[in-house]
């Protein structure tokens, strides 16, 4: 009879130990892994306006992509900049080349590299992640821009559960890789 309540007491002990474990654990969907992150879908964030198939030399687009810092796109919410301290973040997948080449370029905010990387830079007056800067299309001709489905920005943790957004073009079907074709004329 004696073994019986010790079995009994024992089993008690550890189910309430398990479920008291499962009910406090700080589960952020991320795992023991190294390089694990928290991956949200937010579509659209990426803009060029106006966006047409048909310019004039001289007319001008805007490119933009802005991240509120504080949000609730997670599954609490979180402020990027405050968790992560990122003062900046390379919009993986994006390429400006193509756009950029032989035009003038006026950059409002972020940042851009001659290898075609992008940056979303940290904004503390509005406490946005922004890229914005616009194209004076002077080259003529067709500029065809490859439309990737999803652009990633990361934004590493000291506890190797990275937050990581994914975005795509505005206007553009996030399914399949396409072209953006456009022409300029004189």
């Amino acid at each position: 009879m004696g073994t019986k309540n010790i079995f009994f007491k024992y089993f008690f002990i550890i189910l309430i130990t398990t479920t008291s474990c499962s009910l406090f654990s700080d589960d952020d969907g991320c795992s023991d892994d190294q390089n694990d992150s928290r991956p949200i879908t937010v579509e659209g964030l990426l803009e060029i306006t106006p966006l047409n198939t048909e310019y004039n030399q001289g007319d001008i687009i805007e490119v933009t992509l802005t991240l509120p810092s504080a949000n609730n796109f997670f599954s609490t919410p979180v402020d990027l900049f405050d968790e992560t301290g990122t003062i900046e973040s390379w919009i993986e997948g994006f390429d400006h080349t193509e756009l950029t080449a032989e035009n003038t370029i006026t950059l409002e905010s972020g940042r851009l590299e001659n290898n075609g990387r992008a940056y979303v830079i940290y904004n503390e007056d509005n406490n946005d992640y922004e890229l914005i800067y616009r194209v004076t299309l002077e080259r003529t001709g067709t500029y065809e821009i490859l439309v990737s489905p999803s652009y990633r920005l990361r934004f590493p943790t000291n506890n190797a559960c990275d937050f990581e957004v994914e975005t795509s073009l505005n206007g553009f079907s996030t399914e399949e890789i396409t072209n953006f074709t456009f022409e300029v004329t004189p």
